[in-house]
């Protein structure tokens, strides 16, 4: 449609559609489209998954482990997620995707934050422990 609208401006009394009117009419198609998608992923609203991956990469060093209680999330966390039945989808959502790991100890629920792009050794770091004892540190990221 639009190759036709073009070659009827540009030649009023042509019958048929050149190759170069249809190859710009695609260009341009395809140009606002991609401005379109670009434009479409700006106003995407961020998960309850997304947001509380977030939070749990800018607490890791708050937290000096990445092992996190679930009550402190729901205290803490994104205010979003403060109510139980809003946080326990995002927690099953990421754990499906092997971001985090759901456990119990003590009868107190944690959650085990395994898909951190701070490396082990990097909390360390931040955290200023001493080398002699970061293996143990580094081992409390492995999967319970």
């Amino acid at each position: 449609r639009i190759a036709g609208v073009m070659q009827m401006f540009m030649t009023p009394d042509s019958t048929v559609v050149t190759l170069e009117t249809l190859e710009s009419a695609v260009y341009i198609t395809q140009w606002h489209l991609n401005h379109f998608i670009k434009k479409i992923d700006d106003f995407k609203e961020v998960s309850d998954a997304e947001k509380l991956l977030l939070w749990l990469e800018e607490h890791l060093v708050s937290n000096k482990s990445y092992d996190f209680r679930r009550n402190d999330i729901i205290k803490n966390g994104p205010y979003s997620l403060r109510r139980s039945d809003r946080l326990r989808p995002a927690l099953e959502k990421l754990q499906q995707e092997a971001k985090v790991q759901l456990f119990e100890k003590n009868g107190i629920n944690y959650v085990k934050f395994m898909g951190a792009r701070m490396t082990p050794e990097e909390l360390a770091e931040r955290l200023n422990i001493p080398l002699s004892s970061r293996g143990v540190f580094i081992l409390n990221n492995s999967p319970r």
